[in-house]
């Protein structure tokens, strides 16, 4: 018997609804990214909350070997010991990171009430992404590429990896508009670097001095890990590499 032939969406917009068997987040400026670097950097688990309290709450439920890692705006928060650049995570300081951002940490946290896989995706490990969600598809499970945008808009850069994603997984899939729509825009600038400098992020980032992070978060497949979904439950998600 024919496997029916699996669907795969982009949710374009961070509001969009996005469920799904397995759930790509992508926030390429800059969440995702960093949390690839965080995993290549050596830690051993990532933690996602919604806010700072919550992080200093599960900081000090782990004790000894947490780590206090996020962004507001762009900036790291005060007292947090990283921020939400690629730079910072190697060598590790510990075992866990816990990660709050405004984009993709919220984003993160969606998907995990929506799917029962969630993945990470960044263009740093694009290629890894997309072997991991392979063999899903083959099943005939469907696919949701949640875009975590910027501030409540859309951002171009995470429609552009969502659009490379799905250049990369090939024929055979049923492509909704908003697949077509990002892999126009993917198909649509010479270089990944290309993309991610007209992005709204971008502009956002480089006053306060993160203008290399986007040059980080323009290398595709330099990092062959999937961060997932291990755990989820109330306001808090685990994400470990499996």
């Amino acid at each position: 018997m024919l496997t029916a032939m699996a669907v795969v969406d982009v949710a374009i917009h961070p509001d969009a609804p996005a469920p799904a068997d397995v759930v790509v987040v992508v926030d390429t400026v800059r969440a995702t990214t960093t949390i690839a670097h965080a995993f290549a950097g050596g830690y051993r688990r990532v933690i996602c909350v919604p806010d700072p309290e919550a992080a200093h709450a599960e900081a000090a439920r782990i004790g000894p070997g947490a780590v206090l890692a996020g962004e507001d705006k762009g900036a790291r928060i005060p007292g947090f010991a990283l921020g939400n650049s690629p730079t910072e995570f190697s060598p590790a300081q510990g075992d866990d990171v816990v990660f709050v951002t405004r984009n993709g940490v919220q984003a993160i946290l969606a998907a995990s009430r929506e799917a029962g896989t969630v993945l990470c995706g960044a263009l740093v490990n694009l290629e890894a992404v997309a072997r991991a969600v392979r063999p899903h598809l083959d099943r005939g499970e469907s696919l949701v590429v949640r875009c975590a945008g910027t501030r409540g808009a859309v951002a171009v850069e995470d429609c552009y990896t969502a659009g490379c994603l799905i250049d990369l997984l090939g024929d055979g899939l049923e492509l909704t508009d908003g697949a077509r729509v990002a892999r126009a825009v993917a198909r649509g600038y010479a270089t990944p670097l290309d993309c991610l400098r007209e992005a709204q992020s971008t502009r956002n980032i480089t006053p306060l001095g993160h203008g290399p992070d986007v040059e980080i978060a323009a290398r595709i497949g330099i990092l062959d890990l999937v961060p997932r979904v291990v755990e989820a439950a109330d306001g808090r998600v685990v994400l470990q590499v499996a």
